[in-house]
């Protein structure tokens, strides 16, 4: 199966619907290679257009390629390829057809390169497999005997992604590594836990892994909480080895949501620990810790201030701490690395939920049963309501 990129097999697709629906029905090659020609008259005189799908509908009729498995090797690279290679691979008898060519690579290499690729992926579709990566086709081809736990993660450079399943026959932890290009997996590792609810690269690349500790069945519901054994792991992406574990003295505990601080200058990095408790005692449960806080060498608990023994999400806030969502309490909560066994309570909000940095970090946005809030440690507070009452999730990010 040949290897190319996602967006060239859309753009090829893309570009036989363009030429069909030019040439139209019945076909009408007069007008088709009327508006081609404009289309070359336009980029030899600088004017045409910056699309890859129109470059390569002028000049797909008039390519000679020279090296067909040159030009399959480059189209497993859609950004920054080797333009100039792929330049030398082509020929163009048409003179008209030439000189567009020629002004387009020397004005937009890259827009040349794509248009080249994609015009000899269309004319050759017997050379290559146009792949289903739709999420039915996914699932199709790893089965069913996992589940997504919550969270995906990308690695530094963007080029991987990294979701915690669990094996619903086992209950096992895993990560799976796959390619952010078509979520194809590439790798998989033991999270050496079970219920990895989230997972987060640190600035080495390294994966920090919440195993919620929690037994599950194979409908996802708990069980056994006696069984239960938290822990938080760092895993090396590249072979899975567990290079530390960390865990608190209640096993009741479970780590939910993560999230790194934004440290002040010379400040330490700090990872907040959202904690769900689990006891068996209501009252056990009303009175547990929010917040955790690990240094990359100690895991603690800074403060006893409780607040119903739900966080429903952490983010990171002002002075290089941890804003909390308290969500069975109603309350926003503020925790500061220069005051550590502080707990301050910064808002009150019906049924809060996800959580979301501030693009400068001294606040958050807020996700609530009546609106979305915002809450800022210099500014006064704003709330957009919903039209009605919701129940709110967990799990959302700000589109910009």
């Amino acid at each position: 199966m040949k290897n190319i990129h996602p967006e060239f097999a859309y753009q090829s697709r893309e570009l036989g619907i363009q030429i069909d629906d030019t040439l139209g029905d019945p076909p009408d090659r007069k007008n088709y290679d009327r508006v081609v020609n404009s289309l070359l008259g336009e980029y030899i005189n600088g004017f045409g257009l910056d699309d890859v799908n129109m470059l390569s509908f002028a000049l797909s009729g008039h390519l000679r390629f020279d090296d067909a498995a040159g030009l399959m090797a480059q189209s497993a690279q859609y950004e920054e390829g080797d333009a100039a290679s792929v330049l030398k691979m082509v020929g163009c008898d048409d003179a008209q057809a030439s000189a567009a060519l020629a002004a387009v690579a020397d004005d937009n290499p890259e827009l040349a390169r794509k248009a080249i690729i994609t015009a000899f992926l269309y004319l050759n579709r017997k050379r290559w497999t146009d792949e289903d990566h739709s999420l039915e086709a996914l699932q199709k081809d790893e089965g069913d005997i996992r589940t997504l736990d919550g969270h995906v993660a990308a690695s530094l450079d963007g080029h991987w992604l990294y979701t915690g399943e669990t094996d619903r026959r086992t209950g096992d932890g895993w990560v799976s590594v796959r390619d952010a290009r078509d979520l194809r997996k590439v790798a998989e590792h033991r999270t050496h836990g079970i219920d990895p609810h989230q997972i987060l690269v640190d600035p080495q690349g390294r994966l920090v892994i919440a195993n919620g500790g929690i037994p599950r069945d194979a409908a996802g519901d708990k069980r056994n909480l006696e069984r239960m054994n938290p822990e938080l792991v760092l895993l090396n992406p590249e072979n899975g080895e567990k290079l530390g574990a960390w865990s608190l003295r209640d096993k009741r505990l479970a780590p939910h949501h993560i999230a790194w601080n934004r440290p002040l200058a010379n400040g330490p990095l700090l990872l907040g620990i959202g904690l769900q408790a689990e006891h068996d005692d209501p009252a056990q449960r009303r009175d547990a810790p929010l917040l955790a806080v690990w240094d990359g060498q100690k895991l603690g608990i800074p403060s006893q201030v409780v607040a119903e023994g739900y966080a429903g999400d952490v983010a990171a806030g002002p002075n290089g701490g941890f804003v909390l969502s308290a969500q069975r309490a109603n309350r926003i909560l503020l925790w500061q690395p220069h005051a550590t066994g502080d707990l301050l309570t910064i808002g009150k909000v019906q049924n809060p939920c996800g959580l979301w940095p501030l693009q400068d970090a001294p606040g958050v946005a807020i996700g609530g049963g009546l609106g979305l809030a915002r809450w800022h440690a210099t500014e006064g507070p704003s709330m957009l309501r919903w039209p009605q009452g919701m129940s709110a999730g967990n799990h959302w990010a700000l589109l910009v």
